[in-house]
């Protein structure tokens, strides 16, 4: 049977439909991520564009076979930029797409009334050739948030349509070939028609670990976060405590330990709810004074613990004192309450990379303990023996905590 342009139009958009189809029953569980449904979409629009392109075997008029389907494959190409954009969550620049949309189709109207016909064919091959090199760019700008194997498999595919739509410009330009309808085509064609498929499965295979990757994180996320305050659980904290230690080895670091005073006297008066409630604020609070770059985590119960880098000892007592007086500063309003709560806090300064941080860890938890027995409310630095070096404090009546 002869291949001809007909039934390679139709095979491309075959295999474009199919990949739509793929990404829709595949994404089922992920459809609410941003954009993943306006790549289905867009990617059915260009399979509807090739399918209308190959219409020309039935002598469909040209408007339909040629202008609205080049057209809509144009389309496709500008909204999977639009979904790509989308999905990392980066505003669209609509004025400058709009326009260059306009002017794009006030030149094309132009050639065409004044039967330009190829240079009006090189303008739609130029237009959509630079939209999926623009999706690459886009692609290419993102890459820190992308695993390696999805940005090659995904750039690839736009990689590949805007080589077929730019070679396409120069066969038409400098070596014009008439080809009709039934007429078999020459080989390059056939490569373009290729490379045409094997990128729109490299599109829709991209777009789809591009959605798994994304859900990867999210659940890896929400498995180191605390579902009640917000701030990393221990295993988030270690984790990524790791990490920044890989960098930051030589660094002087700081570890703050901090407890609620008093936290089981809310819980006992006024019941789990406005104790949560209380650890939600506290744990705000905290956070509002962490530098950006430190690391903060709900350590257990009514335990919180800080990581700071780059910070001489100093440093870390104004952290950790801003901290206490931040809590101590203003009543945790709950409902109709008005409940007063203060921290203690232990702090360890170190800089020998030797050493490890569960032990820092430990004399930091060391430290809060005596913090704690020396009247609560308060700072204390480990290995220091002299009050004096500790932030004031008053002394407590436990009875007139709760407010």
């Amino acid at each position: 049977m002869l291949i001809d342009v007909a039934m390679l139009n139709a095979a491309i958009a075959l295999f474009t439909a199919f990949v739509a189809a793929c990404l829709l029953m595949m994404s089922r569980q992920k459809w609410q991520q941003t954009g993943v449904r306006f790549f289905f979409f867009f990617s059915a629009l260009i399979a509807l564009g090739h399918a209308l392109n190959s219409a020309n075997r039935w002598h469909f008029p040209s408007w339909i076979t040629t202008t609205l389907a080049i057209h809509l494959i144009l389309l496709g190409g500008v909204c999977h930029w639009w979904s790509v954009q989308t999905f990392f969550k980066r505003e669209p620049e609509w004025t400058q797409v709009l326009s260059c949309l306009g002017l794009y189709f006030l030149l094309w109207t132009c050639l065409r009334s004044l039967n330009y016909s190829l240079a009006a064919a090189l303008l739609m091959w130029g237009v959509i050739g630079s939209t999926n090199c623009w999706v690459l760019l886009s692609l290419i700008f993102v890459r820190q948030q992308l695993p390696r194997r999805t940005l090659i498999v995904l750039g690839l595919g736009f990689f590949l349509v805007g080589a077929v739509y730019f070679e396409s410009i120069v066969e038409d330009a400098f070596f014009p070939t008439e080809i009709n309808v039934g007429d078999a085509p020459p080989l390059t064609y056939i490569t373009c028609a290729v490379l045409l498929i094997m990128a729109q499965i490299a599109k829709g295979m991209g777009f789809l670990m591009l959605v798994n990757d994304r859900l990867e994180q999210t659940l890896r996320l929400s498995a180191e976060l605390d579902a009640l305050t917000g701030l990393y659980n221990r295993r988030g904290f270690f984790r990524h405590a790791q990490l920044l230690q890989a960098h930051a080895i030589r660094m002087q670091k700081a570890v703050l330990m901090l407890d609620i005073d008093f936290f089981k006297k809310v819980n006992d008066q006024y019941g789990h709810q406005v104790g949560d409630s209380v650890l939600q604020e506290v744990a705000r609070r905290i956070h509002q004074v962490v530098r950006e770059g430190d690391l903060a985590a709900r350590y257990g119960g009514e335990e919180f613990i800080v990581l700071c880098y780059e910070t001489e000892t100093k440093v870390a007592l104004n952290i950790a004192e801003r901290m206490r007086a931040a809590v101590e500063n203003s009543p945790i309003a709950v409902n109709e309450l008005m409940i007063d709560v203060t921290i203690s806090i232990g702090v360890c300064c170190w800089s020998k990379p030797e050493l490890e941080l569960e032990s820092q860890i430990a004399m930091a938890d060391s430290a809060l303990y005596m913090a704690k027995n020396t009247g609560r409310n308060r700072v204390w630095l480990a290995g220091s023996e002299d009050l004096t070096s500790q932030s004031s404090f008053k002394p407590l009546n436990p009875t007139n905590m709760l407010g």
